[in-house]
């Protein structure tokens, strides 16, 4: 049941269909699995009516939108390190295909779902599916699984302690690592055609403050003259002193 007499959802909704103001069921994003008898049941005080619908849905052999977890914005997942993807085929094709998935152009699993326990750099990159049976070939809509756009704070700060350090940072163009930043040092082993090479920067000495810097006899002159003048302040004080006193 999608829909209650009452116009509550059923077990059946998905959160994809609706019910206009005249009782028409609408739903949107028609997948495959949506496909089969929709029975409408209209009760009045003349009695009980009902009426069934077949709804027929075909995939299209030019790219079949796959479930994903976490859900994918434009065919990209984004995902950390360590954590999982799962990729499933959800069309319906008849007669049953054998679904094959490739990464990057390459095979890498079979089945409808493509399960990554844990996310690491081997796993990044654009997943399809391919499902073919005695009549034709289907495939699926590409799938990038990649890193979160986000450069870590301390990765930075080590490229400025070090002095010296490659950025790679892959675009989504990237066949092999889309969108994948990731830090080296100058020996590292990977090549890739998207380096930039940060060059130390020489240090500059610090000029201290010429008023503030004293050395050798400036430094002994200062002191004499300080010593001068605490000494006269007290010599002043003291005849002030005795001034006052012989005054009264």
């Amino acid at each position: 049941m999608i829909f209650s007499p009452k116009g509550f959802p059923g077990p059946g909704h998905t959160g994809r269909e609706t019910l206009d103001p005249q009782g028409s069921l609408i739903i949107r994003n028609v997948t495959t699995q949506d496909a089969g008898s929709y029975t409408v049941v209209l009760e009045t005080s003349r009695g009980r009516r009902s009426a069934t619908e077949q709804i027929h849905v075909k995939a299209s052999s030019s790219g079949v939108p796959l479930m994903t977890f976490p859900g994918n914005s434009q065919g990209i997942i984004q995902s950390e390190l360590n954590y999982s993807v799962i990729l499933q085929w959800v069309a319906s094709i008849d007669p049953e295909p054998v679904l094959r998935w490739t990464l990057n152009g390459s095979l890498c699993g079979t089945g409808k779902k493509m399960i990554i326990q844990r996310l690491s750099l081997k796993d990044l990159g654009t997943y399809v599916c391919l499902a073919e049976n005695s009549e034709e070939v289907y495939f699926s809509q590409p799938v990038t699984v990649m890193l979160p756009r986000i450069i870590h704070p301390q990765l930075l700060s080590t490229c400025y302690v070090t002095g010296s350090c490659w950025a790679v940072l892959r675009t989504s163009g990237d066949r092999d690592s889309p969108g994948l930043p990731s830090w080296d040092s100058q020996s590292s082993r990977g090549q890739s055609t998207n380096k930039a090479n940060v060059e130390p920067t020489d240090p500059v000495p610090i000029k201290p403050n010429p008023t503030l810097s004293l050395s050798g006899g400036s430094a002994i002159a200062l002191i004499v003259v300080t010593l001068v003048v605490i000494v006269s302040l007290v010599v002043l004080s003291v005849y002030t002193l005795i001034h006052d006193k012989r005054s009264d």
